[in-house]
């Protein structure tokens, strides 16, 4: 989500990416107050697939660079409502971990749902 704040970009990317940037950070720490997160297999592919994405992010910019980020960020939140859907919540293993997914799902769904606004808006 910085890379969004550091490239020159629309004011509806740019709020996305500073939204973004702020409740994942939020989000971040409320998971840690919890305990370290498992590093499951789903995760670090989540990781990675993040990481590379970053790289050929970085070489876009302008209106391609807005496109493919706000492509990226719909199909990453999909991809997080499925890992939280199938693996996380039925993993969970106390009352406070399922209910901080709970809230971590529904703010991911609305990511969703506004990253869907923007994309759409560019295409």
């Amino acid at each position: 989500a910085r890379l969004g704040q550091d490239k020159k970009v629309s004011a509806a990317v740019h709020g996305f990416s500073k939204v973004m940037v702020a409740q994942h950070t939020e989000n971040l720490q409320k998971t840690l107050d919890l305990g370290a997160p498992a590093n499951t297999p789903e995760i670090q592919a989540m990781k990675d697939k993040s990481a590379q994405e970053l790289q050929v992010l970085g070489s876009e910019t302008g209106k391609n660079f807005e496109r493919a980020y706000m492509d990226a960020m719909v199909s990453g939140h999909k991809e997080a409502l499925m890992l939280i859907d199938t693996k996380m919540v039925p993993a969970a293993s106390s009352d406070a971990v399922r209910a901080h997914l709970s809230d971590t799902r529904g703010h991911v769904e609305q990511h969703l749902q506004r990253a869907e606004q923007v994309d759409k808006a560019l295409h």
